[in-house]
Parts: C-alpha cells; sequence; structure tokens
C-alpha cells in the first residue's frame, strides 16, 4: 500500500449519473407523484472527470455501472443485491484522495446500510485500478424463528 499522506491541494471534479429503472409504476395524484415498488432492477452508470483547470492538478476518468434490485420470494421472505463494477480509464494525475474507496466502517457502533462493508478496514483495500462490488441481503420475514413458540409469543 503506497504512502497515505494528506497534503493540501486544490482539485476541480465532475460527476454524472443516470439512474434507469425500467417498468416504474407510479400513482398520479394532484400536485405530486408516488413512485410504487417495481420487479425491474435500477440500473445507475456513473461518471466522474478529474479536470485539470483552475489550479487543480489532476486528471483522471472513473465510470462505474451499478445493478441494484429488491425481490419478493413469497414466503421465503425478500432478497435485496447490488452489484457494482467500476474502473479508471485513464489516470494520468490521481492523488490518494480520488482512488475508490469501499464503504468500510471499523466501528461496532454503525448503522447497517446494504451497500457498507462491516469491519472493513476504510483505506486498506482503496483502489486506482477496477472494483467488483456485490452485496446480498435476505429478509426471511420470520420463516425460520416464527416456527420457534417461545419466540414467536414474544
Amino acid at each position: 500500500m503506497e504512502a497515505t499522506s494528506l497534503e493540501a491541494h486544490n482539485a476541480m471534479i465532475a460527476n454524472l449519473s443516470v439512474r434507469f429503472r425500467f417498468n416504474q409504476k407510479y400513482i398520479s395524484r394532484p400536485g405530486r407523484k408516488i413512485i410504487m415498488s417495481a420487479s425491474s432492477p435500477e440500473i445507475t452508470l456513473s461518471y466522474r472527470k478529474g479536470i485539470e483547470a483552475f489550479g487543480s492538478k489532476i486528471d483522471f476518468d472513473w465510470a462505474s455501472i451499478k445493478v441494484k434490485n429488491s425481490s419478493r420470494l413469497g414466503l421465503l421472505g425478500k432478497a435485496d443485491y447490488s452489484l457494482t463494477y467500476g474502473r479508471f480509464l485513464h489516470k494520468d494525475q490521481l492523488l490518494f484522495l480520488d482512488y475508490y474507496h469501499f464503504a468500510g466502517n471499523r466501528s461496532t457502533m454503525t448503522v447497517f446500510t446494504p451497500d457498507a462493508l462491516q469491519l472493513l478496514s476504510y483505506y486498506n483495500l482503496s483502489t486506482n485500478d477496477q472494483i467488483i462490488e456485490g452485496h446480498y441481503e435476505h429478509h426471511f420475514n420470520g420463516l425460520l424463528l416464527n416456527k420457534v413458540p417461545i419466540i414467536r409469543k414474544c
């Protein structure tokens, strides 16, 4: 791992993200739109550009695609998953702050989010190359524990 000493610098970064959800259903009410859950996955395309201008000394391109979905499995509960692929397309001037950093958390006092990696060191796996990241979370909705009489009554 490289030295991670941070020095003061200026950075000009442009971000662009586009999210697609096919077959999205919604209810139209006067003055608002209520989005209903959809069975098709959500696809997010992201692009980040470090621009060497106005005192900025960085020059890189990062692109990623993320597929995310939530599926109801009847009596088996609900499954949530997300898959991300990303890579630096070019990295002429790239500082450690601009690397891809996974959403790690070394604290035991935390909020559990589907895309976080619990107890992962903050910067040990940061990269300036490419990443593949996957998350899967399953909610049994009481399928297993509701069969135990003492727990079911609590």
